[in-house]
């Protein structure tokens, strides 16, 4: 009976010496780019809008920190959804933006900082919304 017992035992373990331990569920080790809370990061603050001859004059208090990129500006119909895509293509640098909407709507704005963290680009909470 002992002898039956090693005998079962050794043709259990000597297949599997030298192998890769078999594992119940399958896994792998997957670095995600870390998620960054864009709520931690600076916001716009100072944030006015002056109309001037048919141009609406955007300004605002810059931010200082070191992982800044630019501006986005968003534009929107007043009681209708802050779209999806900023209005300029291009980050702003400076903190003015000149804008001459081309119809007569009463247009609202708001504006989000662009932060480089750790490698990845993302916005900033959004600024107060301003109409004019």
């Amino acid at each position: 009976m002992r002898k039956l017992l090693v005998l079962i035992l050794a043709g259990l373990l000597l297949p599997q010496c030298g192998k890769k331990k078999k594992h119940f569920f399958h896994y792998e080790q997957v670095n995600l780019p870390a998620k960054v809370n864009r709520l931690t990061l600076p916001s716009i603050k100072g944030f006015s809008i002056k109309k001037e001859n048919g141009i609406n004059i955007l300004k605002w208090y810059p931010i200082e920190e070191d992982r800044l990129i630019g501006y986005f500006v968003y534009r929107f119909i007043q009681g209708k959804f802050i779209r999806k895509n900023p209005i300029n293509k291009n980050l702003i640098i400076k903190t003015i933006f000149y804008d001459k909407p081309k119809s007569k709507y009463q247009w609202c704005y708001i504006i989000r900082a662009v932060f480089q963290v750790e490698g990845q680009v993302t916005e900033g909470p959004s600024s107060r919304i301003i109409c004019a």
